[in-house]
């Protein structure tokens, strides 16, 4: 087979702690989706490298129950880590729902496991919650002889104290499972790891006498590692790969750092991949906005029996590149681009519901209730006194930033009140966010823009209409100056409002904290329920 360069990410945007598995020639990858609804996005490939969002696992309010009780959203709760595999025709996901319990109870909602066997038609199960763990990252292997383990990252009691290597109350832990009643075997310690803080993102893999034992280390930052272990027996003990970590961008100069969480698949033809995400920084000092991303390189395994990433590298091993040259069969690779357009659907003409790239906070936005659909291309939107700096239920409808190069387009109708605004946002959290909207402010229609930064707000630029009650708005990266810019359509020509530009560096994860990436959205606030119409989004790069 001929040897093709793909380029890293093969998922931009936010796609943070990737999860892969194959049935036939087919492979599936799921990802982390914290507070946003639906949650867990599934994507498909057939060749590794082009990835299509097939549709969102959780897509019913008793799969993902966000009892965030009012909270604003910080990136911090929600859906973490998942694991998705495939055993005798059924698939299974893993994963914890981080959002507090429902009172009575208290502490988090906790872990629990899904099926379907028709992941291209089918609906998944509602969730078997599993009581009394205490932990992330969870993880499914299913052993020769019928059994199950459950591998989990264990933070009991996260002190202030140093850990030792001889806590045994931390760190990756395994017990068998029953997968038909949640029920758990004894919990035991398998490893505290190879050295590095923060062991977690367990997965076993049985790979001839060995199992493998593939975590992450080092922190989900700038020293995220990947890193190997085996035992003869799933129960150990584990040693350490004498070249630990086997991947890391650490300290190097490369355009994509963070290097961690990694998931291994086994093609058809046999040869390994590492499907782990990293980060890009746009900025300096360090600051990356698009959150963690999904990015692939094959590995191979020694005479040794150890795992061993090249990335397409003759001698340098333990890296990943940006670009990799791979023995896979594909034909193009859209996401690798340097530029594009999309004239984006709110909703699927056939079904009638949301397109799976849009993305909510918490349930905010639902067709038939706060959502009049118009057509594919054209929503309308009820808003409610909730602002994008409080909590749920936000009427906020968004879609992953996925380039560094970024702008969008969208047509908005209303006729504000006083106090009413509907608009764009570039969105990171509940306290890190920048808008352009319209808005009544008691004599008249006006566009604004705001700049929302931690506990500051301030509208920093504003404009009267010429037509007060429709209007054609974009945001847009400037990636020399590393900032948003802002502006409206006036006769065919961008007008950017002067003094609106908005830094990177202020919604980036670095200062605002989270796990996420940030968001292009539409969103509406109304005390009254105006509604406002949204047509005709576009999405370029």
């Amino acid at each position: 087979m001929r040897m093709q360069t793909f380029v890293n990410p093969v998922i931009p945007g936010l796609s943070s702690d990737p999860s892969v598995c194959r049935a036939g020639g087919d492979y599936f990858l799921v990802t982390s989706s914290f507070e946003y609804t639906p949650g867990i996005p599934l994507y498909h490939s057939t060749d590794l490298v082009n990835w299509t969002l097939l549709k969102n696992i959780l897509v019913r309010k008793s799969q993902l129950p966000l009892n965030l009780n009012g909270q604003p959203h910080g990136g911090f709760l929600g859906i973490y880590a998942v694991t998705i595999r495939h055993h005798n025709g059924t698939f299974y996901i893993i994963t914890t729902n981080e959002s507090p319990a429902h009172p009575p109870n208290t502490g988090r909602m906790g872990l629990f496991v899904m099926t379907t066997t028709d992941i291209f038609n089918g609906e998944w199960s509602d969730p078997l919650w599993v009581p009394g763990v205490q932990g992330i990252d969870p993880s499914l292997f299913f052993e020769d002889d019928g059994k199950v383990y459950l591998t989990i990252t264990r933070y009991p009691n996260v002190p202030a104290v140093e850990h030792t290597f001889e806590d045994d109350t931390w760190g990756i832990q395994m017990a068998e499972i029953d997968l038909t009643t949640g029920a758990l075997g004894p919990m035991i310690f398998l490893s505290a790891g190879s050295g590095g803080k923060h062991p977690e993102g367990p997965h076993i893999y049985k790979i001839n006498a060995y199992y493998y034992l593939i975590i992450a280390e080092g922190g989900t930052e700038y020293c995220h590692m990947v890193c190997a272990l085996r035992a003869t027996s799933i129960y150990g003990p584990y040693e350490s790969c004498p070249h630990n970590p086997i991947l890391s961008n650490r300290s190097l100069q490369s355009p994509i750092q963070g290097i961690g969480h990694a998931d291994i698949i086994q093609s058809v033809a046999g040869d390994w991949y590492l499907f782990c995400h990293g980060l890009r920084t746009p900025s300096y000092p360090n600051g990356h906005i698009l959150g963690r991303e999904t990015v692939m390189t094959p590995i191979e395994f020694n005479a040794d029996g150890w795992p061993v990433v090249r990335g397409g590298h003759p001698t340098i091993t333990g890296r990943l590149f940006t670009s990799i040259p791979v023995a896979l069969e594909f034909s193009d690779q859209p996401a690798a681009h340097a530029s594009g357009k999309l004239p984006e659907y709110f909703v699927d003409e056939h079904t009638g519901e949301f397109m799976p790239h849009w993305n909510q906070l918490a349930w905010g936005v639902s067709i038939g209730d706060n959502c009049t659909v118009h057509g594919g291309r054209s929503i309308s939107i009820a808003g409610n006194p909730t602002g994008l700096s409080d909590g749920p239920p936000v009427a906020f409808l968004g879609r992953r930033q996925q380039h560094l190069t970024a702008a969008v387009y969208v047509s908005v109708s209303v006729s504000p009140q006083p106090g009413d605004e509907a608009g764009l946002v570039v969105y990171q959290n509940s306290k890190h966010h920048y808008e352009i909207f319209l808005t009544n402010s008691g004599d008249e229609t006006k566009v604004c823009v705001r700049h929302n930064v931690g506990k500051l707000s301030a509208v920093v630029a504003t404009s009267s209409l010429i037509d007060p009650t429709s209007l054609r708005i974009w945001i847009r990266t400037d990636l020399d100056n590393k900032c948003y810019r802002f502006g409206y359509v006036a006769d065919g020509t961008n007008i950017e409002l002067a003094g609106s530009d908005g830094p990177f560096h202020y919604l980036s994860t670095e200062v605002a904290g989270g796990f996420v990436g940030v968001f292009y959205g539409i969103f509406v606030k109304s005390v009254s329920g105006t509604e406002a119409r949204f047509d005709d989004f576009e999405y370029e790069w």
